[in-house]
């Protein structure tokens, strides 16, 4: 993380309910992961990414929205990419990212 992003936390407050490193959220009957980050080796990454592994999750099969990669790829695996710049530079919809949940039917321990 940023060394000073703790400087424009209270400013982040005014506007969002909570600022922290990640969550669990229930969506389309599963829990689902949210991270800026996204999971430890889902994408190809060069050796400057390698720099923010601490902060990525290991994949343990559940679903994971997340941004940071800066590309057009939208889903890999159970990742689902929401930045901007995988969804024309619009945000994608809650009813978007549930269809893609609910398409992929493999149950996973943990997914209830």
């Amino acid at each position: 993380m940023h060394v000073d992003a703790h400087k424009l936390l209270p400013a982040y407050l005014q506007t969002f309910a909570s600022v922290q490193q990640s969550a669990r959220r229930k969506l389309a009957g599963r829990y689902i992961l949210l991270s800026h980050f996204p999971y430890l080796n889902t994408y190809e990454q060069n050796a400057r990414d390698s720099r923010f592994n601490q902060w990525k999750m290991a994949d343990l099969g559940a679903w994971l929205l997340h941004g940071h990669i800066h590309s057009s790829q939208r889903l890999a695996k159970r990742a689902i990419h929401v930045g901007l710049d995988a969804w024309g530079l619009s945000p994608v919809s809650l009813n978007v990212i549930a269809e893609l949940i609910q398409k992929d039917r493999t149950d996973v321990a943990g997914d209830n």
